[in-house]
C-alpha cells in the first residue's frame, strides 16, 4: 500500500476519535465533585434554619405583645396621676390659707402653693367659696410678679365679659329653665359667670391699700 493512502487513513481515524469525543463531552457534562456536594447544605440543616428564623419571629412578636401591656398599663397611670395630683394640691392650697388666716404665727410661706392659688382663684371647682374669701384677704399682701399676674389674668377675664352674640347670658338660663341648652355649655356659661364675679371682687381688693 502506497504511503500517502496509509497517511489519509491514520489521519481519518484521529479525526473520527476526535469527533467522538467532543459529542461525549457535550452528551455528559462535567458533574460537581465530592467536595461540592459536601458543601451543599442538607435537608436537616435547611430545616434547622427554618426553626432558627420561625424561633426569632416568635421572640420578636413576644417582645412586642410585653412592650404593649407595659405601655398601656403606664398610659393608665398617667391617665389616673392627674387627678390625684390635682386634689393634693387643691388640700394643700386650701390648708396653706386656713393656716394663714387661723395660725399665722406658725405659717410659713410657700412658693408653689401661691402660684398654685393665684393660677386657680377664679375657679369654683378648684378654690371652694370659703377659700375664695381667705385668698381675697391674703392677696391683698402680694408683692411682685405675683401680684401682677394676678391683676393681668383678673383683667382679661373682665376684658372678655361679654358673651359671643349666639350664647345666652347666665341670668338668661335662670329665668329661662325651659330654655334647651347642652349640659356642657350650661357650665361653661356658669363657670365663665363664676370667673368675672371673682376677677371684679379680687381688683377691688388689689387696689386697696396692703395691710400686714
Amino acid at each position: 500500500m502506497p504511503i500517502f493512502i496509509q497517511f489519509y487513513m491514520v489521519s481519518s481515524k484521529y479525526r473520527t476519535e476526535a469527533t467522538d469525543l467532543d459529542q461525549h463531552e457535550c452528551v455528559n457534562p462535567v458533574s460537581a465533585t465530592p467536595d461540592e456536594t459536601k458543601n451543599e447544605p442538607s435537608t436537616v440543616q435547611l430545616q434547622k434554619n427554618k426553626n432558627r428564623l420561625n424561633r426569632l419571629k416568635w421572640k420578636k412578636r413576644r417582645a412586642k405583645r410585653i412592650y404593649s401591656r407595659k405601655q398601656r398599663a403606664a398610659l393608665k397611670n398617667t391617665m389616673t396621676q392627674p387627678a390625684v395630683a390635682v386634689e393634693l394640691h387643691q388640700q394643700n392650697a386650701c390648708e396653706y390659707l386656713r393656716q394663714w388666716s387661723d395660725e399665722h404665727d406658725s405659717w410659713k410661706f410657700k412658693k408653689n402653693i401661691q402660684a398654685w392659688l393665684i393660677n386657680h382663684a377664679l375657679e369654683d371647682k378648684m378654690l371652694p367659696k370659703h377659700d375664695f374669701r381667705l385668698f381675697c384677704r391674703y392677696a391683698r399682701n402680694l408683692t411682685g410678679l405675683g401680684r401682677e399676674h394676678l391683676l393681668k389674668q383678673c383683667a382679661q377675664v373682665v376684658e372678655r365679659r361679654d358673651l359671643p352674640s349666639d350664647h345666652p347670658s347666665p341670668s338668661a338660663l335662670d329665668s329661662q329653665q325651659k330654655l334647651p341648652m347642652d349640659a356642657e355649655l350650661y357650665e361653661k356659661l356658669v363657670t365663665h359667670k363664676v370667673a368675672l364675679k371673682r376677677a371684679q371682687k379680687l381688683l377691688k381688693r388689689l387696689a386697696e391699700p396692703n395691710c400686714t
